[in-house]
């Protein structure tokens, strides 16, 4: 459980954001983003739920059912709490909130995954400039904390005891759907939170398809596996590719993998404190495109990762940002041969002040690994 005062913490940082960016007041509606504000959040569903948090010195509002009401008050560090009932305007606390700021044409930026039902009403009864609430949030959660990073070593230890009960459950015969729950059943076994979708189990030609899930194909003997997959604890999620060999590989096969796993090695040797998320995909993309498979190579070198398994920052040739300490992301090279078979190796880095990254996962991959 987080502190509070952390809590705290981050809503006082966002309103430093909120008045660097000329914003008079931030929406948020169920969310990671409210999670990550305040540690409560639900599914969207049917009922709006808000949190407001304007500019200091005001302090944040929650908009709530009453449903909500006890766990809120409970569990939150907000004080602001307006509950609206059945056969209320669910709206009437919101349009308080924007008619207190004082401003005939507020600043008001809105969370990018409001829905349509919540966000017309609120854009057509209240008098604002609409904007996205990304420049606030994506910054926040950029890079993230010592607790965060605590917690996301912790999922990366749980992941690699789940891959090694994958690999183990690897072998001729075996569906790959079988090996997919199995992942899913492991992670629930050891205390973290399977992804709702099933993992990535891969064999033979379906691993050219770099996100196929898993199907009834038995794994043959000569076939690669691509076997990805994500868990979380307390909201934070892990991320892990391992690329495995049923009986002997090809030598295409092998040198296919050692392209990828070069790759891996010489992306993971970029992330450093000043570098480019340019500099990471470039280093990478050189390997394989030096071994003649470049065109195989058809998706970005890595994404972020934290309370959502694809978040900023995007490792990818044209974004020129610069890495950061606390900074966490994928680097997962691949080469994908339609019709014949795929491989990713993929480990998720923290970027630290001075000197490389920790790698939050370490499952073996410097040789193919044949079951």
């Amino acid at each position: 459980m987080v502190a509070s005062e952390v809590y705290t913490r981050r809503v006082r940082r966002a309103q430093e954001l909120l008045a660097a960016n000329g914003i008079d007041l931030l929406i948020l509606t169920s969310s990671v983003d409210m999670f990550y504000l305040t540690g409560f959040t639900d599914e969207q569903r049917e009922r709006l739920m808000f949190l407001m948090v304007p500019r200091a010195p005001r302090e944040p509002v929650f908009v709530l059912p009453a449903l909500y009401e006890t766990e809120a008050r409970t569990s939150t560090q907000v004080e602001d709490i307006r509950i609206w009932r059945d056969g209320q305007d669910p709206f009437a606390p919101v349009l308080e909130t924007l008619a207190s700021l004082g401003r005939p044409d507020p600043v008001v930026a809105i969370d990018d995954v409001m829905f349509a039902r919540f966000l017309l009403p609120l854009v057509k009864r209240a008098r604002a400039e609409w904007t996205s609430a990304a420049p606030v949030m994506v910054t926040l959660r950029l890079a993230k904390d010592a607790l965060e990073i605590a917690t996301m070593k912790e999922v990366g230890r749980l992941t690699d005891e789940v891959m090694a009960r994958a690999v183990a459950a690897c072998a001729p015969g075996v569906e790959e759907v079988t090996v997919a729950r199995l992942i899913q059943r492991t992670f629930g076994e050891l205390g973290a939170e399977p992804t709702a979708t099933l993992p990535i189990v891969a064999a033979g030609p379906n691993g050219a398809m770099p996100h196929y899930r898993a199907g009834d194909r038995r794994m043959q003997r000569g076939d690669l596996v691509v076997l990805d997959f994500c868990g979380s604890v307390d909201g934070y999620w892990s991320d892990i590719t391992r690329t495995i060999c049923i009986g002997e590989a090809s030598e295409e096969a092998i040198r296919v993998y050692q392209l990828v796993e070069q790759a891996h090695r010489a992306g993971v040797a970029r992330c450093v404190a000043g570098e480019t998320c340019q500099a990471v995909d470039t280093a990478a993309r050189g390997v394989i495109t030096a071994g003649g498979y470049g065109p195989a190579f058809i998706h970005r070198t890595g994404h972020g990762l934290g309370l959502e398994i694809h978040e900023e920052p995007q490792i990818v040739g044209v974004n020129p940002q610069r890495l950061e300490a606390g900074m966490v992301f994928s680097v997962e090279p691949g080469i994908y041969l339609p019709g014949r078979f795929g491989a990713r190796v993929e480990d998720c880095v923290v970027v630290n002040a001075e000197g490389p990254a920790t790698e939050l996962t370490s499952f073996p991959h410097g040789e193919i690994l044949v079951v």
